[in-house]
């Protein structure tokens, strides 16, 4: 299954990069792709240069992640990037988003009554950004339908294991859990410990 992370300049680096280490962990079920609007190098917060392919949203499929950070405020603010997401979203089986990049994907329209986490510290600017969506502040990540989304890294790497044990093999889950030294707890669900 493709894995598609969405990366953009200013692009929080542990949201992308520590999705790439768990579905990269099992190569023969998910191939990780790294997809920006032109295809080019791309800059995390931290200075991480990443070379990306162009994003083709008729050809996308598996799974997009769009991770947060401070570039996704310029983003909202495109249509282009919007219409792009859009589309390559409609066509993936599931979204994954992280921090702002679920605020993100809120401003496409496809969050509009959905259920999704709030990262505390954005909540005004997430709910003036969108309306519509349900944010939910008192969960480290949650689930609806094909969308998941995640507060933080943690969160992230939370909702990751928990999908793919959910999507697609627990015993996968566990070694992933095992390999980059998690303690995951799938009872836990999201909730903040």
């Amino acid at each position: 299954m493709q894995v598609n992370l969405f990366l953009y300049d200013d692009f929080e680096t542990m949201d992308a990069l520590s999705l790439a280490e768990i579905f990269g962990f099992a190569p023969d079920i998910f191939h990780v792709n790294y997809l920006s609007l032109l295809g080019d190098i791309v800059n995390s917060s931290h200075g991480t240069k990443i070379w990306t392919e162009h994003l083709v949203p008729e050809e996308t499929s598996g799974i997009i992640v769009i991770p947060g950070g401070k570039g996704s405020r310029r983003l909202i603010q495109q249509p282009e990037v919007l219409k792009a997401l859009r589309q390559a979203v409609d066509r993936a089986s599931f979204c994954l988003s992280v921090g702002s990049g679920s605020v993100l994907l809120a401003k496409t329209g496809l969050l509009f009554h959905r259920n999704v986490v709030l990262r505390k510290p954005e909540k005004n600017w997430s709910r003036w950004v969108s309306s519509g969506v349900n944010w939910i502040s008192d969960r480290k990540w949650i689930d609806d339908g094909k969308y998941y989304s995640a507060s933080d890294v943690l969160g992230n790497i939370d909702m990751a294991i928990d999908f793919i044990a959910s999507q697609f093999d627990m015993d996968l889950a566990n070694r992933i859990a095992e390999h980059i030294g998690y303690q995951w707890d799938p009872s836990k669900n999201g909730e903040f410990k």
